[in-house]
């Protein structure tokens, strides 16, 4: 029998507490079958997805008073008939075009590219956090906020966590062959984001520190992005000696970055934990933790993968991708359950597509291999295939469910119905 997690939602008789699968959860409730033969929302859980309101704040300075105030100003020179998942769609598209670049021209993170790549990095990134903070806005606008535009903009968020990661990698040269192009999009991108996804399964919202990610971290990215561009990706392989240690610059920003991440993601914690000692669920202590096992099950085959074979090392893009879908796929479960109000699994399926790569790496590694007992090339391109397969169903399926139920489209502003007349002529 599986322990699963329920968070406290938006219907006050529900608390946070670990629910088993014995037919008693929300997730019991017949689930007719709807794309391709799954129903992934019962009705119970639609409603609580069509009810959710989304609380947070984001203390950002930066944000506050210089980039807030400049979105507003964009915002007038969007097209009123835009539909706000277009624009967030539109801002993964430009992440996503850098990252099919870095695979061309540095497919083992260790090479240099043309200057101009580094500038569509810039303009990617740029373009990806103006049209994120867009969104919403023109949601507002045009009165066409709904729980899809929530959904959609974190899934949006979780990919850019991992094809942004990708790409600053290969913009500083971080290689293949060491730890840090590894180390920078799991420690300080991937765990970041859990860990924040994490506080808002569990306190219903997620406040944003003075410092954060999403706004200081974006643009400290953007200068390194433009640095590559003006002077030349090898400045980030100039050494540098602090004391008797001596370090390449790229590795310096990796460096940087994680005593951020460490405080960041503790501080999640200490608010989830906080909150349940103020609430009186003290059982929410523990529930945190045991709602980590599945991002801790996925580092540690993720780690153990690169570190015992050479899929990392010679297929770093492929490599990451699989684990970034892989992530997003967590991740994704995590928002849902957020958003519905029900059971988060410690378990899931997905799971073994990483567990697979590693156990063939480390079944390689006794027969003194590194290549493992199945080509490594032709493995990652397996189950990448399987989780895109998986994802995408997913994502048609929940998107087509919530459409249906709201009457809405995902990238169009259905006109609104007049109003009838009840004027006797």
């Amino acid at each position: 029998m599986d322990v699963v997690m329920q968070r406290n939602g938006s219907n006050p008789d529900v608390g946070a507490l670990p629910v088993f699968s014995d037919g008693t959860s929300p997730d019991s409730l017949e689930k007719k079958p709807s794309f391709l033969g799954k129903k992934y929302f019962s009705d119970l859980e639609i409603e609580e997805l069509c009810n959710y309101r989304n609380h947070g704040t984001d203390n950002s300075l930066t944000y506050k008073y210089v980039l807030s105030p400049t979105y507003d100003m964009i915002l007038p020179l969007v097209p009123i008939w835009v539909a706000p998942n277009t624009i967030t769609l539109m801002g993964l598209v430009s992440v996503l075009i850098g990252n099919l670049l870095t695979a061309v021209y540095v497919p083992t993170l260790q090479e240099e590219a043309p200057r101009w790549v580094y500038l569509l990095l810039w303009i990617g990134l740029a373009s990806y956090r103006v049209l994120d903070n867009l969104d919403g806005r023109q949601a507002r606008r045009t009165g066409s906020s709904s729980p899809l535009g929530h959904l959609f903009d974190h899934g949006c968020d979780t990919l850019n966590v991992f094809l942004s990661g990708l790409n600053c990698a290969a913009a500083l040269k971080l290689g293949s062959t060491s730890f840090y192009s590894l180390g920078l999009v799991w420690l300080v991108a991937m765990i970041q984001f859990f860990g924040a996804t994490l506080e808002e399964f569990f306190n219903g919202a997620l406040n944003l520190g003075y410092i954060n990610g999403p706004s200081e971290g974006i643009l400290l990215i953007e200068a390194m992005y433009l640095a590559s561009f003006l002077f030349g990706p090898s400045i980030w392989e100039a050494p540098l000696s602090i004391g008797t240690w001596q370090i390449r610059r790229g590795e310096l920003f990796f460096w940087v970055l994680l005593p951020m991440s460490v405080p960041t993601v503790l501080a999640n914690y200490i608010a989830i934990w906080r909150k349940a000692i103020t609430d009186n669920r003290r059982g929410d202590i523990l529930d945190s933790l045991r709602a980590s096992i599945p991002f801790l099950v996925f580092s540690v085959c993720m780690v153990t993968w690169q570190q015992t074979s050479t899929a990392f090392e010679k297929h770093p893009h492929l490599f990451l991708w699989c684990a970034g879908i892989n992530f997003f796929y967590l991740i994704s479960r995590l928002i849902v359950a957020h958003l519905t109000n029900t059971n988060f699994p410690t378990v899931m399926g997905v799971q073994l597509v990483m567990a697979i790569g590693a156990a063939n790496a480390v079944a390689g590694t006794f027969v003194g291999s590194r290549d493992g007992l199945l080509d490594q090339y032709v493995l990652l391109w397996l189950l990448l295939g399987v989780e895109l397969l998986v994802n995408c169903r997913r994502i048609m399926g929940m998107t087509g469910e919530i459409c249906s139920h709201l009457g809405i489209e995902c990238f169009r502003i259905k006109p609104r119905a007049a109003p009838v007349s009840t004027k006797i002529i």
